[in-house]
């Protein structure tokens, strides 16, 4: 047996094989007849396989898309479904996907692909209270991506300008995944402190009283003597008195102002003993005589 290439014998192992290949086998019998056939190796196609996801970060609980290349037999993935394309929704940390590509009876190539998650993008903004025309710092905590302000800054913390007028501001986190998520932020402005006091009179006779008046406070009137509230009654004592009073409108928001109040002594009314005048005509000399 003489096989097309030149080697003989009943067996041929052929090289390997890209392609199909045929061989011509011819049998010589010792009377020098012969007869000839042919024999076909048939290739199977290359088991080709590389897999591609459309995100390899991805949220998680977000779906996306596995695609087997190159394979053109029969593509089955470790999931148990089969096709070029996958569809998954990744759960875990880390997710590792294989998929077999088979081109014939025990013609196959395996490949994997890892896809990795993030949490899904999340936000606190604490508010805060200032006073009339400060500003305020808002600090956005547990965004794993970058923050963005409603005024367009970016970070973790916003330094508001002076206020005057409770405001409110938005932070959007956007994770790597394109996760977003939305805080807000409210910075509470309390009213502005403002006083001014006001007597029933500035000068008034020692131990008179008279009515000392808060003007223009919205908060809380607290006086030097210990007394509170919009008005106060006092008695001043010294030639010189000077009150005070603050208004707080909030934490750390207040305003002092004082007033003077001065005193006059009261009027004396003083008596002596009645004078009287004698007159004593006499013919030559008219003299007038006091009693004493």
């Amino acid at each position: 047996m003489t096989w097309s290439n030149s080697t003989t014998g009943l067996t041929l192992i052929t090289p390997a094989l890209t392609n199909s290949t045929s061989y011509t086998a011819t049998c010589t019998t010792g009377t020098g007849s012969t007869t000839t056939a042919v024999g076909n190796v048939t290739v199977m196609p290359q088991a080709v396989l590389s897999l591609q996801a459309s995100a390899t970060l991805v949220t998680v609980g977000s779906p996306l898309s596995l695609s087997a290349i190159g394979c053109v037999g029969t593509v089955n993935w470790s999931t148990g479904a089969t096709g070029a394309t996958l569809s998954v929704t990744p759960a875990s940390p880390t997710n590792t996907y294989s998929a077999t590509c088979t081109t014939g009876p025990g013609c196959f190539t395996t490949a994997s692909i890892t896809v990795n998650t993030a949490p899904p993008a999340s936000l606190v903004v604490l508010s805060a209270t200032v006073c009339y025309g400060n500003s305020a710092t808002l600090v956005a905590s547990g965004c794993t991506g970058t923050v963005t302000w409603s005024n367009s800054t970016t970070g973790l913390t916003l330094i508001t300008p002076a206020l005057t007028n409770s405001t409110s501001y938005t932070a959007t986190c956007t994770t790597g995944t394109g996760s977003t998520t939305t805080a807000v932020g409210t910075v509470t402005v309390m009213p502005q402190a403002v006083l001014s006091l006001q007597a029933s009179a500035t000068l008034v006779t020692v131990g008179s009283p008279l009515s000392l008046s808060a003007i223009g406070c919205v908060g809380t009137v607290n006086w030097s003597t210990g007394a509170t509230g919009a008005t106060l009654s006092v008695t001043p004592a010294n030639p010189t008195n000077t009150y005070s009073a603050t208004c707080t409108t909030g934490p750390g928001c207040f305003t002092t102002a004082s007033i003077t109040v001065n005193t006059a002594p009261p009027l004396v009314w003083s008596s002596s003993r009645p004078r009287f005048v004698m007159a004593i005509r006499l013919p030559w000399l008219l003299r007038a005589v006091r009693a004493r």
